[in-house]
């Protein structure tokens, strides 16, 4: 279990696959956490970073007072990326 504190929310997130190839950030919906994707990425070509996170108020990132906006997801994922020194 990896966590990660980004803009002052603790995520929690996997990093898989091979580290040096091309990534692909998977955000969970609403009201459901990074599992959704376990039956995905098995299907998925190998040579593949893939980078899931459990959005703020999900799963086991914590979960500041609501209510949230658009903007602060996007920054959230944004900040994960960069903290992962994904370009």
């Amino acid at each position: 279990m990896d966590m990660i504190t980004v803009n002052k929310v603790v995520l929690h997130y996997s990093d898989q696959g091979d580290p040096n190839g091309k990534p692909v950030l998977f955000i969970n919906s609403l009201g459901t956490d990074f599992r959704l994707w376990d039956q995905l990425l098995p299907l998925l070509p190998t040579g593949l970073r893939f980078i899931r996170y459990d959005k703020r108020g999900h799963g086991l990132s914590s979960g500041p007072l609501a209510p949230y906006f658009m903007g602060d997801l996007v920054a959230d994922a944004a900040g994960l990326l960069d903290a992962l020194h994904v370009k």
